[in-house]
């Protein structure tokens, strides 16, 4: 005798077979969630390491002018490192930028570059050409001389 069968409901094969499938898509998705969280985390890492490099170049620059500006501390992070920046200059050679303008005397030209690392990555790096007086007060002023920036900052790629 064959059992009857009726025609509006599911076997109990067909259900399992849609709750396994649905099980895989859920246990993806949250698999792409987990991902997410992890470059959400290391993107905001490397922000604040850019905007910790970019207060250093600032604070660089003015402590250059003259001006009484706190120290730069390094930044303990929840991973428990330390940010310490890493600032360097070095005098614009003549063929760095060919249509570079000539400054009156008193003014000087260099790079200005800045790096912060966590351990042996880096997580920001910026990289300036800063064009400043060496002595305000010859062109009558006693604010910061920063006659122009052009700012070129990578914020450190790969894990």
């Amino acid at each position: 005798m064959r059992g009857r069968r009726s025609p509006a409901g599911f076997t109990l094969i067909e259900v399992l077979i849609a709750f396994g499938i649905i099980a895989t898509a859920l246990i993806a998705l949250i698999g792409l969630q987990v991902d997410s969280l992890r470059t959400l985390d290391r993107l905001t890492e490397r922000l604040e390491a850019s905007l910790f490099a970019d207060d250093a170049i600032v604070r660089y620059q003015l402590q250059q002018q003259g001006y009484q500006v706190e120290k730069v501390h390094p930044v303990y992070t929840e991973h428990h490192s330390v940010w310490e920046p890493e600032i360097e200059t070095a005098p614009l050679e003549s063929d760095d930028l060919p249509f570079l303008p000539v400054y009156p005397v008193g003014w000087q030209v260099e790079w200005l570059q800045v790096s912060v690392r966590d351990g042996d990555r880096e997580l920001a790096h910026r990289r300036m050409l800063w064009i400043h007086t060496t002595n305000p007060d010859d062109f009558g002023s006693s604010h910061a001389s920063s006659a122009g920036a052009a700012t070129a900052g990578t914020v450190g790629a790969g894990p």
